[in-house]
């Protein structure tokens, strides 16, 4: 018979040795997450975050790496004078996705040809120097 308590002993024997093991305190990371969960509540009783509104007209939406993806957008808004092809990284979390700080960049329309013609250009040497690693790892004996 199992005698389960509240802190997961499932019998005597190891509860005796259990009780004379010191509990570990919470990490720093852990007290810190608590102490910022406990401001987030004190300034926003009873509101949970959202994550922004993905606004712009949907170009692509690229997969960049485990949880994450580039969103491209035309943006016109109150930062940009004129439309603009956003290209942002987006995180997802728990509550949903968010643009992560300083990941990303708006490129105007007036540069997008020029943009366009240089994205062009470093796909075709990516591809050449695929085929010259290619090319080398076959002459290796």
């Amino acid at each position: 018979m199992t005698n389960a308590g509240t802190n997961g002993i499932t019998n005597g024997a190891s509860a005796t040795a259990a009780a004379s093991t010191p509990v570990p305190a919470p990490s720093v990371a852990d007290s810190l997450r608590h102490g910022a969960a406990e401001l987030r509540e004190a300034l926003n009783p009873g509101r949970r975050r959202q994550p922004p509104a993905d606004v712009g007209i949907v170009v692509a939406n690229v997969p960049f790496s485990a949880g994450r993806e580039i969103r491209i957008r035309i943006v016109e808004d109150d930062r940009h004078a004129h439309p603009a092809v956003s290209f942002r990284i987006w995180e997802a979390d728990a509550v949903g996705w968010w643009p992560l700080q300083g990941w990303g960049f708006p490129v105007s329309i007036r540069h997008l040809a020029e943009f366009a013609e240089a994205t062009a250009l470093a796909v075709e040497k990516v591809n050449e120097l695929l085929r010259q690693r290619e090319a080398q790892r076959q002459q290796k004996p």
